[in-house]
């Protein structure tokens, strides 16, 4: 969690990467471009998931929804701003709060997630579908929000053209 918090300060780089093999243990007096390399496959090893194959898109990530999951954190009882607690307790307390129905992370994930229904065209202007729709834009990481725009505009085309005939 200390790195997490680091690595979302603005602090310099530099600083960054020794705090951080610091944090780890690493006391080796290497060359600050070996440093920053090592920093970085540690860093993809423990944050980047498995990329074996799946082409879905991303709709978690670690820095970005921070705050979402800094109130369930908060909700049992972890200051995660000032409760000290290690990976291992942090991952499987983040597990069990997707699995919970009231969590604010599980509910983003669902908005991010969210695909529209199969069927006719009705089933597009059902009024819970435009509300996940809307919800799922508003949840949607910056990269993806492009991608959601673009959806959204050829998805009112087609309703138009359709209205039309």
């Amino acid at each position: 969690m200390k790195i997490i918090k680091l690595i979302s300060d603005n602090f310099p780089e530099k600083f960054k990467v020794n705090k951080i093999l610091e944090i780890l243990g690493f006391k080796e007096d290497l060359e600050f471009e070996t440093k920053s390399f090592l920093v970085k496959e540690i860093m993809d090893y423990i944050f980047k998931p498995n990329e074996g194959g799946n082409s879905s898109k991303k709709i978690f990530d670690m820095y970005l929804d921070y705050r979402y999951y800094y109130y369930d954190f908060f909700k049992l009882g972890i200051d995660l701003n000032k409760d000290d607690i290690d990976w291992l307790v942090f991952d499987t307390l983040l597990e069990g709060i997707l699995l919970q129905k009231e969590s604010a992370m599980l509910t983003v994930l669902g908005y991010r997630s969210y695909k529209k229904p199969s069927g006719n065209i009705k089933t597009y202007e059902n009024e819970e579908h435009q509300y996940y729709l809307s919800k799922q834009r508003q949840y949607a990481l910056p990269s993806e929000q492009k991608d959601i725009d673009e959806g959204f505009d050829k998805m009112w085309d087609y309703l138009e053209e359709q209205s039309k005939k």
